[in-house]
């Protein structure tokens, strides 16, 4: 499970932490706004200085608003997140007896129903529990509203976006909790929170499609993209004439996968980043500008709005993008004119690593720059012949693509670079369409005597000029939402881990790891339901308590298949039980499909297949015989719902 509380800094200080949450456990001084100036400044000015979770503490109660804050300060002060797990198990086990009425194949289903039903009632005399330890404490209970919006899902990302304009333009519903479903699947959130599935479900589809060769375009920038044409008055064009590629938009470095079919994230420099898709730098003429920020803004949007509700938007964005989110908002005039080696928010880690689009900027950077400031400042100083020979040299030498980007074979950095000219690195036709680094740059020809000054321009394009644009625009998309500056109480990393998902190392999986995400034990809740269904006789509860061991063949079988699979193939199958293709803070449930009588069904017939609670993050599987059978019919119902989405209600 994903446990940031769990980590702490090796420089935070818990006495720090322990005061601000003190403070934060004053409801007036919250929700009244009056809360000490440090307790807002100090954790964003250093927030490795403070606990996670205090930090966290500060983000609910300050960022989201009032409503949203009540809510939090009544759950931290009346102990009730024990009580609302156990109503949520009691509904998910009644629902399972209402679909398995419903199935066509129980012997009783009005026995069934009614055993639902004293589910049901066990449900809401815990909430009575509940509404009396409010009144106890003098607090009114209090609920967030939820807007509920359907969108198509043949038409997704136009869906969400014209969904997010109406959803930020009015005031009194941005305050609600957003839910989602798909017009035309039946499936629908049966809890609230994190533990809503298909609403989950719906920030993996969209930042799925926006990482899509559907949408995202290669690595021509735009025939269009030069001053020049900018200049020029475009003709017009009829849409059905209109090249494919020109309506993509240029939204990510096209790092693509073998099939190029997706945008793959890709690390930076920086040795200890992780994988993570960047913005395609461009100039502010570019005649997609304005559709490119668009998208940028409705990202933003979508962050804001899973962060704030508790889901997790699965999009791999660059932890050096977030950092310029966060940070691109107090960036001076005058350091948005500095031109050098370190830019004013990102500096050379932030350059895409060498062996990936653009990690030839770094690479020159790091061993034919640095070598030529060696040369320079060499004591005593070289003569001018024995300087020039030096240059030379370096630039003749046969193992430059060995020691830069890790090549097997002989080149050197002439024979790398001569025909490369001073215009955007990522484009490859490197002419007078290409976009310019500086005036007649298609003219000028990188050589070992003007690299520094090409790997100067191409960082400030890289890491500046051709990114703030979007970075603004993201930002303005949490502004939506809360305050962008509450970003800032997180690391860029905490971020990209927590939001975004990045980091769960599904692709180093070991036996260990894979046993983890799983809950093999139906917990208090599915007792209770097992106690009052018994109580009621019939069938149904031996349904309820059967589950798989620990050391059943089914759950070997099940570890077994998930080691032997792809990274891909992993995460189609979290996608598959969880709705999205990442490690999630809650566990996976095996559950067994049984008889009413409670006998492990085996795999037949298509009543049998493997299925999936979202909601609930519960897989359910019929008993096989073999691995071979195992391996076959559970990956073949995961690839089909990797290729055909959607969210339906199980009848049977």
């Amino acid at each position: 499970a994903r446990d940031r509380n769990s980590k702490v800094s090796a420089f935070a200080n818990d006495a720090l932490s322990k005061k601000l949450v003190s403070h934060l456990e004053d409801p007036l001084a919250v929700v009244g706004g009056v809360l000490p100036e440090w307790c807002t400044k100090a954790p964003s000015f250093a927030p490795r200085v403070f606990t996670y979770s205090s930090r966290k503490a500060l983000l609910d109660a300050g960022a989201f608003g009032v409503s949203r804050s009540t809510y939090k300060q009544q759950e931290s002060k009346i102990n009730i997140g024990k009580l609302r797990n156990r109503m949520a198990s009691l509904r998910g086990r009644a629902v399972e007896l209402v679909g398995e009425a419903f199935s066509g194949g129980a012997e009783d289903p009005t026995a069934l129903q009614l055993q639902a039903d004293e589910l049901y009632g066990m449900e809401e005399a815990l909430a009575a529990r509940v509404r009396a330890m409010f009144r106890a404490a003098g607090w009114q209970e209090h609920s967030l509203q939820v807007a509920k919006a359907a969108v198509r899902r043949e038409n997704l990302l136009l869906d969400a976006s014209v969904m997010m304009d109406r959803y930020t333009s009015d005031k009194q519903v941005i305050r609600r909790r957003l839910e989602v479903r798909f017009e035309g699947e039946s499936g629908f959130d049966a809890a609230a929170g994190d533990e809503a599935g298909v609403t989950r479900g719906f920030y993996a589809d969209v930042a799925e499609a926006l990482l899509s060769s559907d949408i995202v375009a290669g690595v021509h920038c735009s025939r269009l993209c030069s001053p020049v044409a900018a200049m020029e008055k475009p003709q017009q064009m009829e849409i059905d004439d209109a090249p494919a590629e020109d309506s993509k938009l240029p939204l990510w470095i096209p790092d693509m996968d073998s099939q190029n079919s997706v945008t793959i994230p890709t690390p930076r420099a920086d040795e200890k980043s992780a994988p993570g898709v960047f913005p395609r730098p461009l100039p502010p003429y570019h005649p997609q500008m304005d559709e490119v920020l668009k998208k940028f803004r409705f990202m933003g949007r979508l962050f804001a709005s899973a962060m704030r509700d508790g889901f997790m938007f699965p999009l791999p964005l660059s932890s050096s993008f977030l950092k310029m989110v966060q940070h691109s908002g107090n960036i001076s005039a005058r350091e948005k004119e500095a031109v050098g080696v370190d830019h004013p928010v990102l500096s050379a880690s932030d350059l895409p690593r060498p062996g990936f689009l653009g990690g030839e900027i770094y690479a020159a950077d790091a061993h034919i720059c640095r070598a030529l400031d060696k040369l320079d400042a060499a004591d005593p100083p070289l003569s001018r012949p024995e300087l020039q020979r030096r240059y030379n040299e370096l630039s003749k030498d046969k193992n430059f693509a060995r020691i830069a980007f890790g090549k097997t074979y002989d080149c050197s950095f002439e024979d790398y670079y001569q025909d490369r000219v001073f215009v955007d690195p990522l484009d490859p036709g490197q002419d007078e369409n290409a976009v310019p680094l500086c005036s007649k740059g298609f003219q000028k020809s990188i050589t070992i005597y003007n690299v520094r000054e090409w790997v100067a321009l191409s960082k400030k394009y890289f890491l500046h000029d051709g990114v703030l644009s979007q970075a603004n625009a993201f930002r303005q998309g949490v502004e939506d939402f809360f305050p962008s500056r509450y970003l800032g109480l997180f690391t860029a990393e905490e971020l990209q881990y927590d939001v975004c998902g990045v980091g769960d190392n599904v692709e180093k999986w070991d036996e260990s790891s894979v046993r983890k995400i799983f809950k093999l034990d139906g917990g208090k809740g599915a007792a209770e339901a097992l106690v009052a269904v018994a109580a009621m006789g019939g069938e149904g509860g031996a349904a309820l308590s059967r589950r798989f061991g620990p050391s059943s063949p089914t759950i070997a079988y099940l570890v077994k298949t998930l080691l032997e699979k792809t990274p891909q193939e992993r995460r189609q199958f979290l996608s598959f039980v969880t709705s999205v293709p990442i490690v999630t803070p809650g566990k996976i449930e095996v559950v067994p499909i049984v008889s009413p009588s409670g006998d492990f069904m085996p795999m037949r017939d298509p009543g049998c297949l493997p299925r999936a609670n979202t909601c609930a993050r519960r897989l359910y599987l019929p008993k096989f015989d073999d691995y071979e059978t195992f391996c076959k019919v559970l990956w073949a119902v995961v690839r089909e719902e990797s290729n055909y989405k959607g969210f339906y209600e199980w009848r049977g």
